[in-house]
């Protein structure tokens, strides 16, 4: 598992600043099975999302404990809106930091988890 610093820093900078959000919004059920999102499919899933329902995909990470993951949601009319479909357990221990409010870090789906150091 690869450090990476420069990210991991960036991303902590913003958190501690106040940027991280909720991700109060999530799709419903219905919504789940008319578009067809998946698991482990954010990017696919919100690109679909906004291009059936309106909103803007917004790239970012989901802020862990000791880890950022690349993530993708929708901005619906000022809401962000989580759309795919996870274990609830996990919006509990994460927040969501979106890359236009991380300036230093370069947003990438590679690698799958950013470690903090």
């Amino acid at each position: 598992m690869k450090c990476e610093q420069h990210t991991a820093r960036a991303i902590a900078a913003a958190i501690k600043a106040g940027k991280a959000r909720g991700l109060n919004e999530k799709v419903s059920v219905e919504e789940i099975a008319q578009l067809g999102l998946r698991s482990n499919d954010c990017h696919s899933n919100a690109e679909k999302f906004a291009k059936v329902r309106g909103g803007q995909v917004v790239r970012g990470w989901l802020a862990g404990p000791n880890y950022y993951i690349p993530h993708s949601i929708v901005d619906l009319n000022g809401a962000l809106h989580e759309v795919t479909p996870v274990d609830g357990g996990l919006y509990n221990t994460c927040e969501f930091v979106a890359e236009s409010d991380v300036p230093d870090a370069v947003w990438s789906r590679v690698p799958a988890v950013v470690w903090s150091c």
